[in-house]
């Protein structure tokens, strides 16, 4: 008698809840997947501005609050918790610049496979923002294992010209289906 296969379970690491574009391609990605082989356990800040779509949640997604990266002891204290907890092998960041903190945690965790996923760059009209995307663009590949981007620009933007011209920069196009 075989045992039925447990799905893998990734961790998505997406920040604030807000309806906006990253979340979108990732709920759209996970639509489409086989649920008996992939489930996402979306990891959320507690200030996010809308609740997780119930939808996604009887497919068997999960969520996590943990807070903000601007509590950042209690924030990496709270991933570092949850990734041992649900023995993650893969956490997948789409975090821009921010996701060296999701990915530390997941490296003293011990994961294994950690993604960082890279959906934009910085445009002028950020502000302060613009100023902590350089500050931590020089960190992006350090805890990750694996560098995705949503385009060859993005890709270059923040892994580099030479990481992508060595191909080790995978380009997932942002899709609906």
């Amino acid at each position: 008698m075989s045992e039925k296969k447990k799905p893998i379970r990734v961790a998505q690491v997406i920040g604030k809840l807000n309806a906006a574009g990253v979340e979108s391609v990732m709920n759209n990605y996970y639509r489409n997947i086989d649920h008996s082989k992939i489930q996402f356990d979306y990891i959320i800040d507690e200030d996010s501005s809308c609740k997780p779509p119930q939808e996604l949640k009887d497919m068997g997604a999960r969520y996590f609050v943990v807070p903000p990266y601007q509590k950042l002891p209690a924030h990496l204290k709270a991933l570092r918790k949850l990734y041992r907890e649900n023995n993650y092998k893969i956490v997948h960041s789409g975090m821009n610049t921010l996701a060296v903190f999701s990915l530390f945690a997941a490296w003293t965790a011990g994961v294994p496979v950690r993604i960082n996923h890279n959906h934009s760059t910085a445009n002028k009209g950020e502000g302060k923002r613009i100023i902590l995307k350089y500050a931590l663009k020089p960190f992006a590949k350090l805890f990750a294992t694996d560098y995705f981007a949503c385009s060859e620009f993005a890709g270059r933007w923040l892994f580099g010209n030479k990481t992508f011209d060595e191909g080790k920069v995978r380009v997932f196009n942002n899709a609906i289906e």
